[in-house]
């Protein structure tokens, strides 16, 4: 008899304790099959297809094989539209949704990509910056007359794009420490209209925050997830360890600090989980911090309200870092 789960209501970052917790009822089993309930399974956000196809590829690797009963034919349309079933030969469903024609949904979305090369890097944080700046009331992005000078949206994209490639390549490089070498890194996106929002997750599965920040002398002793991640939040946290681990110089240690500053001044709200510990951040400094069932790796949640966006200005927030310096062809000014 296969093993049975029964999926909760939610899969997303605000409720990770509750799929964690599924996964961990199967953690240790092999060479068998397992039977999962969908029919509750109502909303997966970013975050969540993130760390199901984490799940999905672990237990691949274990040989064991997931049938999923039972979903609600929205949820599987969803799941396919992102991706989530790519390249996941043990993850059985009906297939009602696999012939349906796809639509073209730039701006609207980021189907999930698995980013195991730092050659992938630059081209997804492309798309993400693309996709956050897609249809903002009042950018310009008109070409320059004499075509020397970037339009204003070009200057944003390319901003956010220096942004998120230092997230990820922090995801590969620092991630592959302590003997993960083979750390990869989910990223997906996916736009709310009715609520004018737009969510971005970027989920790995390296050693964690913890063990890359563990001779940092702002742990003071405490050896924890939570203060991990407390440090992981301050800037030029990562380009400090970049130097210390010999990579490349131009990482300014911006990537997460600015990202997670540029969400919550566009009225949004973000989240950081490693390990542990799940630090979730809201607009006016309110940071909630929780225990969860363990994560092995580091996890990046951003929500960004698309009418509130045109009006942050990016330089002030990035020029306000400590230290800051001017990167070689990035213009901070938009």
């Amino acid at each position: 008899m296969p093993h049975t789960l029964r999926a909760p209501v939610r899969i997303t970052f605000d409720e990770l304790q509750k799929f964690l917790a599924l996964r961990d009822e199967v953690h240790d089993l092999f060479d068998t099959k397992i039977e999962c309930d969908c029919s509750a399974l109502t909303h997966v956000d970013p975050f969540g297809l993130c760390v199901l196809k984490h799940w999905f590829n672990d237990l691949e690797e274990r040989n064991v094989v997931l049938r999923l009963r039972d979903l609600r034919l929205p949820i599987e349309l969803y799941m396919r539209r992102m991706d989530l079933f790519e390249d996941c030969e043990l993850v059985l469903l009906d297939d009602r949704t696999g012939s349906y024609r796809r639509r073209d949904m730039k701006g609207q979305l980021i189907e999930l990509q698995s980013i195991h090369d730092q050659d992938a890097i630059q081209t997804a944080a492309n798309e993400i910056a693309s996709t956050i700046v897609h249809d903002l009331p009042g950018l310009d992005f008109s070409a320059d007359p004499d075509e020397m000078t970037p339009s204003e949206g070009e200057r944003a994209e390319e901003t956010l794009a220096y942004v998120f490639a230092e997230i990820l390549l922090n995801a590969l490089s620092h991630g592959r420490r302590r003997n993960y070498k083979h750390a990869y890194a989910n990223i997906a996106a996916r736009f709310y209209p009715r609520e004018n929002l737009l969510e971005v997750a970027i989920v790995d599965n390296g050693c964690g925050l913890l063990e890359t920040l563990l001779t940092h002398p702002k742990l003071e002793g405490e050896l924890t997830d939570s203060k991990a991640i407390e440090i992981a939040l301050l800037p030029r946290v990562s380009c400090n360890r970049a130097a210390e681990l010999g990579l490349d110089n131009t990482n300014q240690g911006i990537g997460l600090t600015v990202s997670t500053r540029l969400a919550l001044a566009a009225d949004g709200r973000c989240g950081v989980v490693s390990g542990d510990s799940v630090h979730s951040l809201m607009p006016g400094g309110l940071v909630e911090k929780a225990v969860i069932p363990y994560w092995q790796g580091t996890g990046i949640f951003l929500q960004f309200n698309k009418g509130v966006l045109p009006k942050v200005r990016k330089a002030d927030i990035i020029q306000a870092l400590p230290e800051f310096r001017t990167v070689r062809k990035i213009r901070f000014d938009a």
